[in-house]
């Protein structure tokens, strides 16, 4: 389930925004976008990784 899923909300649920990362075979790591949710970058972090690349991806919580 993400954000996509809900077709409202009461206004005093604050989601959390997540950023969406990746990490290189050399060790870089780059931000790839930043997520409304936990739920959104996790699925996006999981489709990334389904697709078979030596990449590392994972979703932290934005500072």
């Amino acid at each position: 389930m993400t954000s996509d899923d809900l077709s409202w909300h009461h206004d005093s649920v604050n989601f959390t925004p997540h950023e969406l990362w990746r990490q290189d075979d050399n060790g870089n790591q780059v931000l790839i976008e930043t997520c409304p949710c936990r739920a959104d970058a996790l699925q996006k972090a999981r489709i990334f990784t389904e697709r078979g690349h030596r990449q590392l991806y994972w979703a932290q919580r934005v500072k």
